[in-house]
């Protein structure tokens, strides 16, 4: 019996479908319900970007790739932005790790400093954190969650949240290494 709640993004192999963004190194392409969903990197940007059935995100900022097929990792640090465009609406925004300010060699753990924060200009805003063994989960600030992935093959997307809520939660999934959640400053 499928879950009405969840939209399951399911992996496909990237190589057999067609990217909708021109020269989109694509990492992952997942097939849902009614359409595939993509992420991947622009040759030459340090960003990620993120394609779904109802628009496209960008996160630009410094990062880097491990190797040419690697997906993309932001170092939490910044400053990052988000842009682009869902169901006709612009979108813009900033990703920052609240807590880690002034934090310079030392290995940060307080809870607040497991947390990444995207914010729109409008206000709205999304936290992602490491969930259980090797899951990470998107939520809105009230607790609710609206992505979740315990790797890379599926993910779960809140079916009642808006388009704005999936893509967040897929770039944010897609963008930020597991391990920056986990250890904050530098060994």
């Amino acid at each position: 019996m499928r879950d009405r709640s969840r939209l399951s993004l399911t992996s496909v192999a990237h190589e057999r479908e067609h990217c909708p963004v021109p020269g989109l190194l694509t990492t992952f392409c997942w097939s849902g319900s009614e359409a595939l969903w993509w992420a991947g990197v622009l040759p030459g940007g340090s960003g990620r970007t993120v394609v779904g059935p109802q628009g496209r995100l960008d996160l630009t900022g410094p990062g880097s790739l491990l190797h040419p097929s690697a997906t993309f990792n932001i170092r939490v640090r910044g400053p990052y932005t988000v842009s682009g465009e869902v169901g006709g609406d612009t979108i813009g925004g900033t990703v920052d790790q609240p807590g880690t300010r002034g934090f310079r060699g030392i290995t940060a753990v307080s809870r607040e400093r497991k947390k990444v924060r995207l914010v729109l200009e409008d206000g709205r805003a999304w936290w992602l954190r490491a969930k259980g063994a090797s899951g990470l989960e998107v939520s809105r600030p009230d607790g609710t969650p609206t992505g979740w992935h315990s790797g890379a093959r599926t993910v779960q997307l809140d079916a009642g949240a808006a388009p704005v809520d999936h893509l967040i939660a897929l770039l944010l999934l897609t963008s930020i290494g597991r391990d920056e959640l986990l250890v904050v400053g530098t060994l």
